[in-house]
């Protein structure tokens, strides 16, 4: 609507002066109705819905000031903007009429440009306040009706807005929000971390987002993903705004994930290493010369094992990139010897496919700040990738580049190259080529996202270069350090291991158990003895002792076979029932199950060391990736299915020459 547009009234006993004033307004654009007293005037009122009203002060019956009371009990000035009509010397009547709300005034003899300026004036004030009521309508209704919780609190922290959602969410009424801060709603926990969000926001003056928990009236915790911003008026803080989106339920789906995960950890683990263990001694000969029927039966499950222990080994790393829960331990390494022992490592699945891993090395040490697991992990990733896509003997190359303050490492292949299409997904999820030729050379689709963010990890970047049926290169490239980590390349058996395999190795992997000398199979099936058994099975020494406190029998076996030629191994479920022999001495090492006991990880650290346990060094063989950084036992970590038997026995023999020492 235009200044000069709307419906308007005029009120006025004077026949003439209505009719003059009314035929000038209905020039000007408006519409007009006329009333010829107030009683008329008030009935129209209520009829019709008038944009100003133009009312003459002295008239009979009821007077222009007793129309203007009427008048505002229904409508504000905003609403009804009203224009009183006067005598020139009528200045008691003006005041009057002012002070009970009209808007403003205009005297008779009328002065027609004065009034319809005067009328434009009220018309533009109504209009824009009419435009602003609607937008903050609009807005309200918005806010109202949000999904998020919505509020507005003063720099006092008083609440002066709340959304509907925020109240039903959180249960309480308009008079409970008007007695308490917006602090008080924030969990006692998290309210350092609002006030420094808080604090944060103030000093740059933008959003601050993060996550904190609110409090229910019923005492119930609500997660959100929270967002705050300052409103300022002449650089003083008038409000803060905030808007919280409620994730309980992505919280509570988070929690059920997680412990989903730790089940498949745990669960499937713990079988997969004695089964592959198993499987791998079997293969190795250590029950006797097999038929040939038997052996390629034994390679197919072994085989399997080892696929179905990638895959899980790969969603589970691929959970903790995404959680942030992956474990890195950084240290300045000299790249060659990784790069070296990965080649080396791959080269018996290279085999396979008579394919021959080919490195061609610097003369030169080359210094990364990496995790020397995960780094391998990453080139037998890509190592792997070359293998099964290059032609029969064929070679694969491994060479490094080093430019200044960085170094890159590229493995080439001479194989069909990266479908055009598939380049963009390559380093997705779950990424493969669709075509039957990619298809059949297996994988999970998952190896190139995980190296992505290895890589990235160590502030690197990874890439590749394609070109069809000529060959791919995968590269990484790293930043370079300028010396050696004081703990890099020393035999520190303290450093926790975290350990994997490349894909079908041909070494022997993993665990076994024969001759269990100390524990028959019926006492390790029963999963527990008491310590004076223990104690009286322990002989005199002529080999090490070691004490397994596992919760599965089976690990057990596995692992007493393969360390058997040096070390007497002994069952115990519990660290209850070994305390006792360990306090007098008895065993060297300990290889402990971090599952051992339903407790966490950081809680079963503080019971090893407040138990003592005769100051025994302890190996981890278990579930889960642990950090152990302040623990006086631990020597080293092994996770169930990422390590080889050799691995194993090598760290066991390491501990041991340790403790010699």
């Amino acid at each position: 609507m235009s200044e000069e547009e709307g419906l308007l009234l005029v009120v006025d006993d004077n026949e003439m002066n209505r009719e003059v004033l009314s035929r000038r307004l209905l020039r000007k654009g408006y519409e007009v109705i006329i009333a010829e007293g107030g009683k008329i005037a008030l009935e129209l009122i209520k009829e019709h819905a008038f944009d100003l009203v133009l009312l003459d002060i002295m008239m009979p019956e009821i007077n222009g000031i007793d129309v203007l009371k009427k008048v505002r009990q229904d409508y504000s000035p905003i609403e009804l903007p009203v224009v009183m009509v006067t005598a020139k010397d009528d200045g008691d009547g003006i005041i009057e009429a002012l002070n009970l709300g009209a808007n403003d005034y205009i005297t008779k003899p009328i002065d027609f440009p004065v009034a319809f300026a005067r009328v434009r004036a009220q018309m533009q004030c109504r209009n824009a306040e009419k435009a602003l009521k609607e937008s903050e309508e609009r807005y309200r209704d918005l806010f109202d009706n949000a999904h998020d919780l919505i509020q507005i609190v003063s720099n006092q922290e008083q609440f002066l807005y709340v959304n509907q959602v925020w109240k039903e969410t959180l249960g309480y009424n308009q008079e409970e929000i008007e007695k308490f801060t917006s602090t008080d709603i924030i969990h006692p926990d998290e309210r350092k971390n609002y006030w420094d969000a808080l604090q944060r926001t103030q000093q740059h003056q933008g959003i601050e987002s993060f996550e904190t928990v609110l409090m229910t009236k019923e005492g119930e915790s609500i997660f959100v993903e929270a967002g705050i911003s300052c409103r300022y008026k002449n650089d003083k803080h008038i409000t803060t705004r905030g808007i919280f989106h409620n994730i309980t339920e992505r919280k509570k789906v988070d929690q059920m994930k997680n412990e989903f995960i730790s089940m498949v950890s745990h669960e499937l683990r713990t079988p997969l290493t004695s089964i592959k263990g198993s499987l791998g001694l079997l293969n190795g000969g250590i029950a006797g010369e097999l038929s040939t029927q038997a052996k390629t039966l034994i390679e197919i499950a072994y085989n399997n094992s080892e696929r179905l222990v990638r895959l899980i080994n790969d969603i589970l790393d691929i959970e903790k990139i995404e959680c942030g829960k992956m474990v890195f331990k950084l240290e300045n390494l000299d790249l060659i010897p990784i790069i070296e022992q990965a080649v080396e490592s791959n080269q018996g699945f290279a085999n396979q496919y008579q394919v021959n891993l080919s490195f061609k090395k610097l003369e030169s040490n080359i210094y990364v700040k990496v995790d020397s697991d995960r780094l391998f992990q990453v080139l037998t990733n890509l190592l792997s990738n070359a293998v099964k896509y290059s032609p029969s003997n064929d070679n694969v190359t491994i060479e490094i580049v080093h430019k200044e303050d960085k170094v890159s490492v590229l493995v080439s292949d001479k194989g069909p190259g990266i479908p055009e299409e598939f380049q963009s997904r390559i380093f997705g999820k779950f990424s493969q080529a669709d075509s039957s030729a990619t298809r059949k050379k297996g994988g999970t689709g998952l190896g190139l996202n995980i190296s992505k963010a290895i890589i990235e990890r160590f502030k690197g970047e990874i890439g590749f270069q394609t070109k069809t049926d000529q060959g791919t290169t995968f590269y990484f490239t790293l930043p370079t350090c300028p010396e050696i980590s004081e703990t890099t390349n020393k035999a520190d058996i303290s450093d926790v291991s975290i350990l994997s395999t490349p894909p079908n190795s041909t070494t022997s992997s993993t665990l076994v158990v024969p001759p269990i000398s100390s524990i028959s199979p019926e006492e390790t099936n029963h999963a527990t003895s008491e310590t004076q058994e223990i104690n009286s099975k322990i002989p005199a020494k002529t080999k090490k002792h070691i004490l397994h406190l596992e919760k599965d029998p089976d690990v057990f076996r596995v692992v007493s076979q393969m360390l058997e030629n040096f070390a007497e191994i002994y069952y115990s479920s519990t660290i209850e029932e070994s305390k006792a022999p360990l306090n007098h001495g008895k065993f060297d090492l300990i290889i402990m199950d971090a599952c051992i006991e339903k407790t966490s990880e950081e809680e079963l650290l503080k019971k090893i060391d407040s138990e003592n346990l005769g100051n025994t060094p302890i190996v981890f063989l278990t579930t889960q990736e642990l950090t152990v950084e302040n623990s006086k036992n631990v020597k080293a970590i092994l996770v169930k299915s990422r390590f080889s038997n050799e691995k194993l026995v090598q760290t066991i023999k390491e501990c041991l020459n340790h403790i010699d020492s």
